[in-house]
C-alpha cells in the first residue's frame, strides 16, 4: 500500500481507538483496573480484557488469533499511556498475519512500527480532538 493510501486507513484506526476508549463498556474496564480485578469486554468484534497479572513493564498483550488484546496495570499509569497503548494494540492487530508466532526480528520491527504509529496517532488525535 502506498503512503497516501495508508493515511485514511490509519485515521480509521485512530477513530476506532476513540470509539473504544469512549464506550460505556470500556468504562467498566477502567473501573476494573481501579479495583485490580480481571474483567473482559467484547467491543466492535474485539475481545479486550484487563489482566492484573501482566508484569508492570508490559502495558498490553496482543491476542492476534482473537482480534483483541489484554491491558495490564501499566497501561493505566496515565490517560496518555492508556490511549497510546490502545492505539498501539489496534495497529498491531492490523499487522497480524493470521496469528501464530513470529520471528524475533519481525516482532521487534512490528513493535517499533506500532509504537511509532501510536505516538503519531496520539499527537494527531490530540490535535484533531479525536482521542
Amino acid at each position: 500500500m502506498n503512503r497516501a493510501a495508508a493515511v485514511p486507513s490509519r485515521l480509521m484506526l485512530v477513530v476506532e481507538a476513540g470509539w473504544i476508549l469512549d464506550s460505556p463498556e470500556f468504562a467498566r474496564l477502567r473501573a476494573a483496573a481501579g479495583r485490580n480485578d480481571y474483567t473482559e469486554i467484547r467491543l466492535r468484534g474485539r475481545r479486550i480484557a484487563f489482566e492484573p497479572s501482566l508484569p508492570p513493564n508490559r502495558c498490553a498483550m496482543t491476542l492476534s488469533d482473537e482480534g483483541g488484546f489484554l491491558l495490564g496495570p501499566g497501561a493505566f499509569r496515565s490517560e496518555g499511556e492508556l490511549r497510546r497503548t490502545v492505539l498501539q494494540e489496534i495497529f498491531r492487530l492490523e499487522l497480524r498475519d493470521g496469528g501464530g508466532w513470529v520471528d524475533r526480528r519481525v516482532a521487534r520491527r512490528q513493535a517499533l512500527a506500532a509504537r511509532r504509529f501510536a505516538d503519531w496517532a496520539y499527537e494527531t488525535a490530540c490535535y484533531l480532538a479525536l482521542v
